[in-house]
C-alpha cells in the first residue's frame, strides 16, 4: 500500500493502461488458440456438407439419365412406328405426269415423308393433346422445314441417294434434284444435307428429337404473313419444345460431353437458319417466275 501510496497520478494511469493491456493480450492468446481449432470444425463440416451435395447430386443426375434414356427410346419407336402407315392408296393417279421424272419423285418423296411424319408426330402425346387447330398450324408452317432435317436420315452420301429403309418406296436420286431446279439448286441443298447427315452419323437417335422440337417452332416460316394465325395456346407449345431440347441436350452430353453438346446445338440453329434462307429464295424464285 505504500509504494501505490507514493506513486504519482501519472505514473498511476500509466500501470492501469497496462494492466488493461495485459488482460487484453491474455484473452487474445485464448482466442488464438481456439481459432484454429473452431476453422477445423468449420472445414470438417463444410467437407462434409460438400461430399453430401456432391452425393445427392450425382443421385439425381443418375436419376435424370435413366429417365432420359426411356424418354429418347419413345421417341425412337414412335419414329420407327411411322413406317407401318399404309400408303397404297396415296401417289399419282396420272401416268402423263411421269414423264416429269425429276419433279415427279420429289413430289412423290416429300408426299410419303410428310404422311410418315404426320404418322410420327400423332404417336407422341404432347401432339396428341395439342386443339386441332394448333395441330394443324403446327404443320403448316413447320414440315416445309422439318424435311430437309428429315432427309439426312434417309440419306446415302456415297451414291447421293434418298431412301427410306424398310420400305418399297422409289428411292430419290440427286439428280433428280439438279433435273428440277437446276445445278445451284441442288448444290445447296446437298451441302446442306450432307452437314446434318455428319449429326445422323454420330447417332441415329438426335435427329428423331430435333425433327419434334422444330414441329413445336414458332415462326420458322419465313414467308409467313403477319396477320396470319398461327397457335392459340402459344405458352403450352413453348413449354412441350422446352421439354424436349432440354432432354436432347441431357441426352448428347451424357454419351458425348459438354463440348459436343454445345457443338451440336449450335450446328442445328445455324443449319435452320440456312435452310429457312434457302426455302425462301426458291420461294421468291417461284412467285417471281
Amino acid at each position: 500500500m505504500r509504494k501505490e501510496w507514493i506513486l504519482t497520478e501519472e505514473e498511476k494511469v500509466t500501470k492501469k493502461r497496462r494492466i488493461v493491456e495485459n488482460r487484453r493480450t491474455r484473452a487474445s492468446d485464448t482466442n488464438d488458440d481456439a481459432q484454429p481449432k473452431d476453422m477445423i470444425r468449420k472445414y470438417n463440416s463444410d467437407s462434409q456438407t460438400i461430399f453430401i451435395n456432391k452425393k445427392e447430386n450425382s443421385r439425381l443426375k443418375s436419376k435424370l439419365y435413366n429417365q432420359n434414356s426411356s424418354f429418347i427410346s419413345n421417341i425412337a419407336t414412335a419414329y420407327n412406328d411411322r413406317i407401318k402407315l399404309d400408303l397404297t392408296g396415296y401417289g399419282w393417279s396420272y401416268p402423263l405426269t411421269r414423264k416429269i421424272t425429276g419433279l415427279y419423285q420429289i413430289i412423290n418423296a416429300k408426299t410419303t415423308t410428310a404422311l410418315r411424319l404426320i404418322s410420327f408426330y400423332k404417336r407422341l402425346y404432347d401432339f396428341d393433346v395439342l386443339n386441332e387447330i394448333d395441330k394443324v398450324n403446327l404443320i403448316k408452317s413447320n414440315l416445309h422445314y422439318i424435311l430437309f432435317f428429315h432427309a439426312s436420315l434417309k440419306y446415302d452420301p456415297i451414291h447421293d441417294v434418298y431412301h427410306e429403309e424398310n420400305t418399297n418406296d422409289k428411292p430419290l436420286y440427286g439428280a433428280h434434284i439438279r433435273e428440277a431446279y437446276g445445278i445451284d439448286t441442288y448444290i445447296r441443298c446437298t451441302k446442306l444435307i450432307r452437314s446434318l447427315y455428319s449429326i445422323v452419323q454420330m447417332d441415329k437417335y438426335i435427329m428423331p428429337v430435333v425433327l419434334v422440337i422444330f414441329l413445336f417452332s414458332k415462326g420458322l416460316s419465313v414467308m409467313r404473313k403477319s396477320n396470319e394465325s398461327f397457335v392459340n395456346n402459344y405458352q403450352q407449345i413453348f413449354q412441350i419444345q422446352n421439354k424436349y431440347a432440354e432432354q436432347l441436350w441431357l441426352f448428347i452430353e451424357k454419351n458425348y460431353g459438354n463440348v459436343q453438346v454445345v457443338r451440336i446445338f449450335s450446328s442445328l440453329i445455324t443449319r435452320c437458319l440456312l435452310i429457312q434462307e434457302f426455302i425462301r429464295d426458291i420461294e421468291h424464285d417461284i412467285y417471281e417466275k
